[in-house]
């Protein structure tokens, strides 16, 4: 059953100087699941207040069922984020990669000639090299800056997110599938107040299912996946030249798969 949120009847202090807005969280036993459900829910604004604090609590005797708490406050008096808050910032700008395959090619050739036909292959030379090209890439990055309390960030919690470092998620994680997921790392620095601002950051590139590559069918590759091509001579039904195409396509996995609710300083096995 997927986790729900609800708002407690009467919560909120109508105009108070400070005002909480109280949820009722069921059917997770994951601290950042709740958490996450609570961020996505709780207004930006309540009452002309400004969010201030997020916090979620399991209710006495069970751990599937939570209590999440958004803390409100006067614009003028709001100070810097207290233990438990959350701030996103997302960049589309992606990243690049050399492809040796286009995705579509047009040929031309001198009049009563007949351009060889590479299946695809970028940048074939007369000697057989597939040069390719270096392309902008379509990667969705995105992180979380989130203060948490000193007594959590232990050696052992930082040494499991420097172990996390580089893994790719085995399961959906923040709305993405399984496998397309990178943990890029984590930063944090202590704070006079007794906690930390730790910005967890994330790469994205989607699954690929169905893909072509020269007469190559039905390939299939996961987000992190590498994919590579091997080429061969192979001689052209047309122009009766023998050129390097495609004969083979390699999915490699080069990055390790975790479990991502590692990543929450809350998770016990």
């Amino acid at each position: 059953m997927a986790a729900t949120i609800t708002e407690k009847l009467g919560s909120g202090g109508k105009g108070t100087k400070d005002e909480e807005l109280l949820y009722t969280i069921q059917g997770t036993d994951v601290s950042a699941t709740a958490y996450n459900l609570l961020v996505a829910t709780a207004p930006a604004l309540s009452n002309g207040k400004v969010l201030d604090n997020l916090a979620v609590k399991n209710v006495e005797k069970s751990t599937t069922i939570w209590i999440g708490t958004a803390s409100y406050v006067n614009p003028d008096d709001k100070d810097e984020p207290t233990a438990g808050t959350s701030q996103y910032s997302f960049n589309t700008a992606g990243g690049s990669r050399h492809v040796t395959q286009s995705i579509a090619t047009t040929k031309y050739a001198p009049a009563g000639k007949t351009a060889p036909d590479y299946k695809g292959a970028v940048g074939a030379t007369a000697d057989g090299e597939i040069q390719g090209v270096d392309i902008d890439d379509a990667i969705y990055s995105w992180s979380y800056t989130i203060s948490i309390a000193a007594a959590k960030i232990t050696n052992a919690y930082k040494a499991r997110l420097a172990e996390m470092t580089n893994t790719v998620n085995n399961a959906a994680f923040d709305g993405h599938d399984a496998s397309t997921v990178r943990f890029m790392g984590a930063s944090g620095s202590a704070r006079g107040d007794g906690a930390y601002d730790v910005t967890f950051s994330y790469q994205s590139i989607e699954n690929v299912t169905g893909q072509t590559i020269g007469t190559i069918t039905s390939i299939a590759k996961k987000g992190w996946e590498y994919l590579w091509v091997l080429y061969g001579w192979v001689e052209d039904a047309v122009s009766k030249k023998m050129v390097k195409q495609p004969v083979a396509v390699y999915v490699e996995q080069v990055y390790t798969e975790d479990d991502f609710a590692k990543l929450d300083p809350d998770y016990s096995p």
